[in-house]
């Protein structure tokens, strides 16, 4: 701040110095707090990105999402160890060309998305890529967001292997 001493232009100036300091000092505290606030918000976000994430890794079913372009947006540790494609290999790939080998699979997904929505079937056969057949039972459901736009599929499956083979003991 500068001490005004005078009514003259120059202490015009410094009147007006000072004016824009204590406007610019006030601006400053409000960036802070919004800054505070934004690191609450982004600490709030992150945990529950955790929280997420731990709740997907301990399901015991395979858990698959998909944009309305049917690509896959998440894939769960389950869902890697029951079909055998790891979640690096998954996420971000077209449900169509991944699992090419898997037409029934793919067209249960791409099925709920373009209309179907909501499904359940018990006799889906998977074609492993160490070509071992895992009997399935998927259920989809649609995504929708805050106005009800369908945004997206959640599948939902697990293998029916141990299931299978007690039926036939």
């Amino acid at each position: 701040r500068i001490a005004v001493r005078s009514a003259d232009e120059i202490g015009e100036l410094a009147a007006t110095f000072n004016r824009m300091t204590n406007d610019l000092q006030a601006q400053q505290a409000a960036l802070q707090e919004a800054n505070r606030e934004l690191d609450t918000q982004l600490r709030e976000v992150s945990n529950l990105e955790r929280y997420n994430a731990r709740v997907l890794a301990s399901m015991t079913n395979g858990v698959v999402t998909l944009n309305m372009e049917g690509c896959i947006v998440k894939w769960n540790e389950m869902a890697a160890r029951i079909t055998g494609y790891p979640v690096a290999e998954v996420e971000g790939r077209l449900c169509r060309e991944l699992f090419a080998s898997n037409p029934s699979f793919v067209r249960l997904l791409l099925d709920g998305i373009h209309g179907k929505g909501v499904w359940w079937e018990r006799g889906v056969s998977f074609t492993r890529p160490d070509g071992r057949e895992v009997p399935l039972e998927i259920n989809t459901s649609l995504l929708e967001d805050d106005t009800g736009q369908t945004t997206g599929l959640l599948g939902i499956f697990r293998d029916l292997s141990l299931v299978r083979e007690l039926e036939q003991r």
